[in-house]
């Protein structure tokens, strides 16, 4: 009887490990096909070249994430033309995506003359995925507050 029990616990905890394993792949799964989004994932596979630089990933002129070695973002946005590009880079790729659909972009680091350059290169699903599994997500870049410090106008003459 205890080796039904140890067995059957064994079991559970193989399908919710399996069933974790799946919730953690579904970031970069392409959406729905019913979903009106499209599904845009850039990564940073490990590298030694210039594993301690982080590239400011943009997408239509707007920060999303500062993209360190090892690291993956996923952005879901509305169908059209969309352009993403590295800050301080010549990185640049333009797309036409529809609903339902996944585009993937491997970062790529590259060294130039005197510095580190980047590159984003449009990679198959099947490749982009089996790379992502080692990744861990990005975080989204959050705007520093507008209104977070008051300055007081410059006085003009003595104190009187």
């Amino acid at each position: 009887m205890t080796g039904k029990v140890i067995g059957a616990c064994g079991m559970a905890g193989l399908l919710l490990w399996a069933s974790a394993c799946m919730l953690m792949a579904q970031p970069w799964a392409p959406p729905a096909q019913d979903s009106p989004a499209s599904r845009i994932v850039v990564y940073r596979p490990g590298n030694l070249t210039g594993f301690a630089k982080q590239f400011m990933l943009r997408l239509n002129d707007q920060r999303q994430a500062a993209m360190a070695n090892g690291q993956y973002f996923v952005m879901d946005r509305a169908p059209g033309t969309h352009v993403l590009a590295l800050e301080d880079t010549d990185a640049r790729q333009a797309l036409q995506s529809r609903p339902a659909q996944a585009h993937y972009y491997r970062l790529q680091v590259i060294r130039q003359k005197d510095s580190l350059g980047a590159r984003l290169e449009a990679v198959p699903a099947e490749q982009a995925q089996r790379e992502l599994a080692e990744l861990k997500p990005a975080q989204a870049y959050v705007a520093p507050e507008q209104d977070g410090f008051h300055t007081l106008p410059a006085e003009t003459g003595p104190r009187t």
